[in-house]
C-alpha cells in the first residue's frame, strides 16, 4: 500500500484492524530494518548474535493476510476484556423477550 501517511506498527495499547475485511489477527507486514549487531564468533567458526540495536525501521506495507490487495489497515485502541465474558443473545432470544 503506497500512501502519503507514515505506516507504523501498533504499540501495546493499540491493535491493527483491516478496514476492508475487519481482520484483527493476521497481517502481512513488509518492513525494512537497519540494525547494529554484536556478533560472537566461536573458534569453530559458528557465529551468534548476542546483541542487536535497531537504528532505523520503516514499515512499507500492512495488509490483512489472504487479502488480494493491500487495504488500509489502521491501529485502534485495544478493548479491555470483560469478566465474566458477555454472552450475546441471539435474535430469537431477543424476540422472545419482547413477547
Amino acid at each position: 500500500m503506497s500512501d502519503a501517511t507514515t505506516l507504523r506498527l501498533p504499540d501495546a495499547a493499540e491493535r491493527l484492524r483491516c478496514s476492508g475485511c475487519g481482520n484483527l489477527t493476521r497481517f502481512d507486514v513488509t518492513r525494512t530494518r537497519r540494525t547494529r549487531e554484536f556478533w560472537h564468533v566461536a573458534l569453530s567458526g559458528e557465529a551468534r548474535v548476542e546483541d542487536d540495536t535497531v537504528l532505523d525501521e520503516r514499515v512499507e506495507s500492512i495488509r490483512a493476510a489472504g487479502a488480494a490487495v493491500a487495504t488500509r489497515s489502521r491501529s485502534s485502541p485495544v478493548p479491555m476484556p470483560t469478566w465474566p465474558p458477555i454472552r450475546r443473545r441471539s435474535a430469537r432470544e431477543r424476540s422472545r423477550e419482547r413477547g
